[in-house]
């Protein structure tokens, strides 16, 4: 089983290193469930909207395919550098 990524690992440079900066990722959970329960009821009306013409799956599918993006950042490391200096993320 996947499990969504707990933290965040920020590489900063600072001189002539890099300093690393891990923040709690599993926070952002908290205000993607707020959201999450703020569009519900707008997900409910368009699926009945959408009903009639079919097309009533897309709005059901958009939560699932949302949290399955999340779910897939576990591991994703990302550096952007210019001149020798690099800052990069990863999801832990």
């Amino acid at each position: 089983m996947k499990y969504p990524p707990m933290l965040l690992l920020l590489k900063i440079p600072c001189g002539d290193g890099s300093c690393s900066l891990w923040l709690p990722w599993f926070l952002v959970y908290f205000v993607l469930l707020a959201i999450t329960i703020v569009a519900l009821p707008v997900i409910l009306l368009l699926i009945i909207l959408l009903l009639p013409v079919g097309k009533a799956k897309v709005p059901a599918v958009m939560l699932w395919l949302v949290w399955t993006v999340v779910i897939n950042l576990r591991g994703l490391w990302v550096e952007i550098g210019h001149e020798g200096r690099e800052f990069g993320f990863s999801f832990v």
